[in-house]
């Protein structure tokens, strides 16, 4: 099952980004769909073997957007190697999604909606803190007894 497509790249990344990034010959100023369907590929495979170390079944179906997110992100790294289009922004996104399945490996990222993960807790909203007596105080600030006014 495919994680990313070229449709995905063109949303994620934006035409013309895809364009430049697929782009072998810059000379014509076309786009390699054959270098896209490479790179989806490679990164959907790459995610799969991340997937089946953190022992879920692959392919993964439905695939949570946070999936495809990630997949996306290392098909346009990958696209992007070989030309002079390997940015910053792409070199951190890989990254990032390379840290995230390595969190899913180690049980420190989680995989929503897929059976045998985790669901993610509902968030709380109660905080509580706790600490010594408060130094500075309403009387002391008014230059009540022991008050630094």
């Amino acid at each position: 099952m495919a994680y990313t497509s070229k449709a995905e790249l063109v949303t994620r990344w934006g035409s013309q980004e895809t364009l430049r990034s697929a782009d072998r010959d810059p000379l014509d100023g076309v786009s390699e769909d054959a270098a896209i369907a490479a790179a989806c590929l490679d990164a959907c495979s790459l995610v799969d073997s991340y997937l089946v170390q953190a022992k879920i079944d692959v392919p993964v179906a439905p695939v949570p957007e946070v999936l495809t997110m990630h997949a996306t992100n290392v098909a346009m790294y990958l696209l992007s190697q070989g030309v002079a289009v390997l940015t910053e922004e792409k070199r951190l996104r890989y990254t990032d999604a390379l840290a995230w399945l390595k969190g899913l490996v180690t049980n420190k990222a989680d995989l929503p909606g897929i059976p045998g993960q985790p669901e993610a807790a509902a968030p709380t909203r109660r905080v509580r803190a706790t600490g010594g007596a408060l130094v500075y105080t309403a009387s002391k600030l008014r230059g009540g007894t022991g008050g630094l006014l």
